[in-house]
């Protein structure tokens, strides 16, 4: 989903920059750079997880 948001609003920005106005652009770029940022954050927490050398152990009944 973050993904699907992030490729609407990068040409949409640059649509509305070339075509519509420069004020719907600069609104269009504030929720790209959130939905990045909200991204790159996950792929921190991601790596985090991978990193850890603590480990879930699958129990066995």
């Amino acid at each position: 989903m973050l993904y699907s948001a992030i490729a609407v609003y990068e040409p949409l920005t640059v649509y509305a920059r070339e075509w519509i106005s420069a004020h719907l652009a600069d609104q269009l770029e504030k929720c790209l750079i959130e939905q990045l940022a909200s991204r790159n954050r996950v792929l921190e927490l991601m790596r985090e997880v991978f990193a850890s050398a603590e480990t879930v152990q699958a129990k066995t009944d």
